[in-house]
């Protein structure tokens, strides 16, 4: 019964770093032709597309984050996580 435990865990841990790793991709496209289109570079936007593109750009980012926080509690559960103190004066 423990054994199964532990696999249930395993799969868990493997399914949850497969996917996060799998919705970075295309998350870092989005983030990037936001970019692009904010930069100016795809040509002039209105006011109004601005405002609906730094939206696009903040949730995205939001999204990043928490997909680095979910790979970050799945590698601390792994033991796989390495923590280092630092002093500052």
């Amino acid at each position: 019964m423990a054994q199964s435990g532990i696999d249930q865990l395993r799969f868990k841990d493997e399914f949850l770093s497969h996917v996060s790793h799998e919705i970075r991709a295309p998350l870092s496209a989005i983030m990037q032709f936001t970019g692009i289109i904010l930069d100016g570079l795809a040509g002039e936007i209105t006011p109004e597309q601005r405002q609906f593109e730094q939206i696009v750009l903040q949730n995205a980012r939001q999204l990043q984050s928490m997909i680095v926080d979910l790979l970050e509690v799945t590698r601390m559960e792994n033991g796989k996580l390495s923590v280092e103190r630092r002093f500052y004066p």
